[in-house]
């Protein structure tokens, strides 16, 4: 009987300590798990963002950062809300393509983060197209903006990736 009642209180404590962690009964959140809600409109906003962004609309853009937005660099260079639309204004070339992979939404209340591989492909002077990625992490405000939820923007951090190696060559066939 003894083993019965240990087992017992270490089912309870598993289950307890389960339950702090976030992973609590059916129906309950995790923490930092968002809601489909959250999901959805997390990514709806950061696809507006790169839209925006890709067509260098500034006009689009400003609304979706908030007022306290700043973009940091891995060099330590940050930039306003102010001067990074500016940026984005005078990016010199035309800008083919932005879009979003692997991303992946934690919340916690009115804050949530966004991370993920940004695919960025532009037109160069030559005609030809180049491609970079960029890992990044977005932290999301929850707002009132005239009454509506609204997230908006707050901060980015993102870091160039280097181009993907290029394939092994396959092994010579062995010999007879």
């Amino acid at each position: 009987m003894m083993i019965t009642q240990w087992m017992s209180r270490v089912a309870l404590v598993l289950l307890l300590a389960s339950c702090a962690h976030g992973a609590g009964p059916a129906g309950r959140v995790p923490v930092g798990e968002p809601t489909d809600l959250t999901r959805r409109e997390i990514l709806a906003a950061e696809e507006r963002i790169f839209g925006a962004i890709q067509h260098k609309d500034v006009g689009a853009l400003r609304p979706l950062l908030a007022p306290e937005f700043v973009h940091r660099s891995p060099s330590g260079e940050e930039l306003g809300k102010e001067a990074f639309l500016a940026g984005v204004g005078a990016v010199p070339l035309r800008i083919v393509s932005v879009r979003g992979e692997n991303m992946a939404v934690r919340a916690y209340g009115s804050t949530a983060l966004l991370t993920g591989v940004q695919r960025a492909v532009v037109l160069g002077t030559d005609g030809r197209e180049m491609a970079s990625d960029g890992a990044f992490t977005d932290v999301f405000v929850l707002r009132r903006v005239e009454g509506k939820r609204v997230w908006l923007l707050s901060f980015a951090y993102s870091v160039e990736l280097p181009p993907p190696a290029l394939p092994a060559p396959p092994d010579p066939a062995p010999g007879p």
